[in-house]
């Protein structure tokens, strides 16, 4: 088992958007999503890189980004052919992802 790294919300601390930030822990095959879906503003994939992991992080993903929000995966590369591979089956599906140039990210801005 590997060592929990610092909360995110410790780069914040001194920020005046201390407190509006929570972290959350927990594996996302059994996390409960339902008090999030629809409200949040930004959601960042870096999970498991598997195909099967990718595409069931991004259906989470896609439920809790609100109107306007955006989603942000990493390690979309040829490292990962998974992470390639379950977006652009989003992509095909008519969800609008797009693959930053020169980076490893890939981004979908929702509707609203």
């Amino acid at each position: 088992m590997r060592p929990l790294r610092a909360p995110a919300a410790e780069a914040f601390k001194d920020s005046p958007y201390a407190g509006s930030i929570t972290q959350h822990f927990g594996d996302s095959a059994t996390f409960d999503y339902g008090p999030f879906e629809g409200k949040m503003d930004l959601v960042f994939v870096d999970g498991a890189h598997t195909y099967d992991h990718v595409k069931a992080d991004s259906h989470s993903a896609l439920s809790l980004v609100g109107p306007g929000g955006v989603v942000v995966w990493d390690d979309c590369h040829l490292y990962h052919p998974g992470v390639s591979r379950a977006l652009l089956e989003l992509r095909h599906d008519g969800h609008p992802v797009s693959r930053l140039e020169s980076t490893r990210l890939a981004v979908l801005r929702a509707p609203g």
